[in-house]
């Protein structure tokens, strides 16, 4: 059985069966929101673009950015806070 491919505090992603956990219980998040996962975590910690970010989850597809903001929203609402005390996602300017 192949491992999960991204692990953070709590939460493992498994991009292949679409589903995130936290501590073993499914957070819903939905195909768009697992794919804005997969490309934030894929960066290892350095800023994506929101180009990139809409390249790489809505492929094909014209999406306004109003539409990932909401998604951004919702992620951070699914994750809670970090240990820290911070959120798992920085908008950076």
């Amino acid at each position: 059985m192949a491992q999960p491919r991204d692990t953070f505090g709590a939460f493992v992603l498994d991009c292949a069966g679409g589903l995130l956990r936290r501590d073993g219980e499914i957070i819903p998040l939905g195909q768009r929101g697992i794919a804005l996962l997969d490309a934030l975590l894929s960066a290892d910690g350095r800023a994506v673009s929101k180009d990139d970010l809409l390249a790489g989850t809505s492929p094909g597809l014209i999406v306004e950015e109003a539409s990932l903001t909401v998604k951004i929203a919702a992620l951070r609402k699914a994750l809670g806070k970090a240990p820290n005390g911070l959120e798992w996602i920085s908008t950076v300017p």
